[in-house]
């Protein structure tokens, strides 16, 4: 009887794990040596990725990743199939196309920093007609990049777009939002609300007919019915101090995904008032950037330690566990600024500030993930802290900086040397 016992508990054991592991999100690709930036399919086997001067393919729904060629000599940053053969790509100085599915790309503008405009997001309304845009400046062509457009000048910086037809889209920003009717000749501000005394920091958007979704850098998610006309907040994910949202995807009125920073990955099944936290800081403390939904159980997402990896659900990431409420988030807890100056040259100062005493590592790493240098690596007293990051012997380009804090928590901040 009780070997009886123990065979089946090990079988209850066995089982148990087996649906554990299944639960989860599982990876499909890692890097070695690139950042895996952005991802977009145009159907449940067919999708692209790209990230550092790299652009990759796969036939069989992520299983196999295969590098195509191109000329980029600068980041990558989003990519845009508009079918199995037509698909766009852009980052910092660059855009590329293909018309044979990524067996040649074209290179339509190539460079490295520094340039200008500075590019990062893309969208296409079909083969012809797109939009770029990022630092001060939104782009449109309207004859597939044979010429492109400048449009109006906006005193921000965008982080994503997208249209719904021919004259109406939405950007966003890291503080505010924009909406056109005219093609994107003119855009106009529609401000976020303010959400618990926490500011808006957008950085993502999906978009579904008129519903729409927002997540940033504040954990705050908004939502439009109007496409864009006007945004409610809904709630705040709890992530920890410093921790921010860097993508969102919705596959369906109700079902989305958001991820951020140390690796956290969230879902909702009730069109974003509630939160469930995922498995998925097995994959590193790296941010999660960007997310694609074919349905609402195929799901993929690009980030992770160093921002290598492709990870791939095909049942919606399996478990949803409870976000804890009580992580702090007392800003004055510990705090890394953004360098100045930025874009430097050769110097910049980077500052942080500790509330407690606290065990401090600072690390500056190339847009391809490799370690630069240590800056700081000691325990620290409270208090704030300035330390000197000098770029006298490296070439111009992106950079990260990341505070981890007893271990615990990290925060990445990027920096731009321009020589």
């Amino acid at each position: 009887m009780n070997s009886l016992k123990i065979i089946i508990l090990t079988s209850i054991i066995f089982i148990t794990c087996i649906d554990y592991a299944n639960a989860q999100w599982y990876a499909q690709y890692s890097s070695t040596g690139h950042f895996v930036e952005d991802i977009r399919f145009i159907n449940r086997y067919t999708g692209w990725a790209c990230g550092g001067n790299v652009i990759l393919k796969t036939t069989n729904g992520g299983e196999n990743w295969i590098q195509q060629s191109n000329s980029a000599q600068s980041g990558i940053k989003q990519i845009h199939p508009v079918n199995d053969s037509v698909v766009y790509a852009t980052g910092w100085c660059t855009i590329l196309k293909t018309s044979n599915g990524g067996e040649n790309w074209i290179a339509i503008r190539n460079g490295v920093l520094p340039c200008q405009p500075i590019l990062e997001a893309l969208w296409f309304y079909d083969e012809n007609i797109g939009w770029f845009c990022r630092r001060v400046q939104v782009m449109r062509t309207i004859d597939g990049c044979k010429t492109i457009i400048d449009s109006m000048r906006i005193e921000d910086d965008i982080a994503d777009v997208h249209f719904k037809n021919f004259t109406t889209g939405v950007a966003v920003s890291y503080g505010t939002s924009f909406r056109t009717t005219n093609s994107g000749v003119n855009r106009y501000k529609v401000s976020l609300p303010i959400h618990n005394f926490s500011y808006p920091d957008a950085r993502r958007i999906s978009l579904i007919d008129n519903l729409g979704w927002i997540a940033g850098g504040s954990n705050v998610v908004y939502k439009t019915t109007n496409y864009g006309e006007s945004w409610d907040s809904l709630t705040k994910i709890p992530m920890g101090p410093q921790q921010g949202l860097r993508c969102i995807e919705f596959s369906s009125t109700h079902i989305g995904y958001a991820g951020g920073d140390s690796g956290k990955m969230f879902k909702t099944i009730d069109g974003g008032n509630t939160w469930w936290h995922q498995l998925a800081t097995q994959f590193g403390p790296g941010p999660f950037g960007s997310l694609y939904a074919y349905n609402d159980s195929v799901v993929w997402a690009t980030g992770g330690a160093a921002g290598r990896y492709i990870i791939h659900t095909t049942n919606g990431g399996g478990l949803l566990l409870e976000v804890e409420e009580n992580i702090s988030e007392d800003p004055e807890s510990y705090y890394i600024f953004q360098n100045y100056p930025n874009p430097f040259n050769p110097k910049t100062i980077i500052s942080f500030q500790l509330a407690v005493n606290s065990y401090v590592v600072l690390k500056v790493y190339d847009v391809k993930g490799n370690k630069v240098t240590d800056l700081v690596d000691e325990r620290k007293n409270a208090g704030r802290y300035e330390v000197i990051f000098e770029g006298t012997n490296l070439a111009s380009g992106v950079y990260f900086y990341e505070l981890s804090i007893n271990k615990n928590y990290s925060y990445t901040k990027r920096m731009v040397l321009i020589k």
